[in-house]
């Protein structure tokens, strides 16, 4: 009876246990529940909040190349309109009649100005066609295209327009005209192989950038792409006509800058004058240099 009265009493006690038990248990189990779906859904913005911020990156930088692809494109137009002007100025001189007479009979007479007819009267013309063709055009001395140099120029020679014959030999020069040495003899000797020739830019004689072109001047029977029985070759001074074709129009960024680089041996050149204030052709770095931008357009 005693035992039996012991048991009677623990059970409710038990039962008191398990009742009180049972709602912490399931409280624990809510809670548990409630911070993995917490955790979860923190993780969850975490990932699609870096996603986001992600493809706002991918669409930003996309965007950006598209506006550089278009400013690059537009500038090579820009540039390659300029080429095509100076090349216009040259080949209008290669087809002109009297200036393809006159030497087609310097060919015919291997370069004997004797036995030519009227030949100084024919020089005299040429001459002074080339003198009005280059004041007009940009290839006259600095001082017609705006640059402020001494008066020692023409001595020095710079810029201007030639004439040569078959073998590259100066037939008509302007006053101003640089020696048809170096980099020119170089290009004449191309032009008369029948192909159009840039002579890429370098520093002239009183340091400015310098470019010239060249093209071959054929008989008026002759085919085009044959040997040439002379060339027409201008050296002009580069400067805004050029440097000013670079700048998009309307681009109202601070930041941007767009100039032409090349590759000499081992080095970046920078041929264009630099929004820090370089002047053209006035710095260089190693092509290996880590992550420039410039060897990268370049590769």
């Amino acid at each position: 009876m005693a035992d039996e009265s012991a048991q009677n009493r623990s059970k409710p006690d038990l039962d008191k246990e398990a009742a009180d038990s049972t709602p912490k248990g399931k409280v624990n189990r809510i809670v548990a529940i409630g911070v993995a779906v917490l955790l979860t859904v923190i993780a969850a913005g975490v990932f699609f909040s870096f996603r986001f911020v992600e493809d706002e990156r991918q669409r930003a930088l996309n965007e950006w190349q598209i506006r550089l692809g278009i400013v690059a494109d537009s500038r090579v137009a820009a540039i390659n309109d300029w080429i095509q002007y100076n090349f216009a100025t040259i080949r209008d001189l290669t087809e002109n009649a009297s200036l393809q007479l006159y030497l087609s009979e310097i060919s015919q007479a291997q370069g004997d100005a004797n036995k030519v007819t009227d030949a100084a009267a024919s020089l005299g013309y040429l001459r002074n066609l080339l003198v009005a063709v280059a004041d007009k055009t940009g290839f006259g001395p600095p001082m017609s295209a705006g640059v402020d140099v001494n008066s020692n120029v023409e001595k020095t020679g710079i810029a201007g327009l030639a004439l040569t014959d078959g073998d590259g030999k100066p037939l008509v020069i302007t006053p101003a005209m640089p020696p048809l040495t170096g980099k020119l003899r170089t290009g004449i000797a191309t032009a008369l192989n029948g192909t159009p020739t840039v002579i890429d830019m370098y520093k002239g004689a009183t340091n400015m950038p310098t470019a010239g072109f060249a093209l071959p001047i054929y008989g008026v029977q002759a085919d085009v792409g044959s040997k040439g029985i002379g060339v027409a070759v201008g050296i002009r001074v580069v400067g805004d006509d050029l440097f000013s074709l670079l700048k998009q129009p309307g681009d109202t960024s601070k930041t941007a800058e767009t100039y032409l680089v090349r590759r000499t041996e081992n080095t970046v050149e920078f041929l264009t004058p630099l929004a820090d204030g370089t002047a053209a052709l006035n710095r260089t770095m190693a092509f290996d240099t880590p992550e420039l931008a410039d060897a990268f357009a370049i590769e």
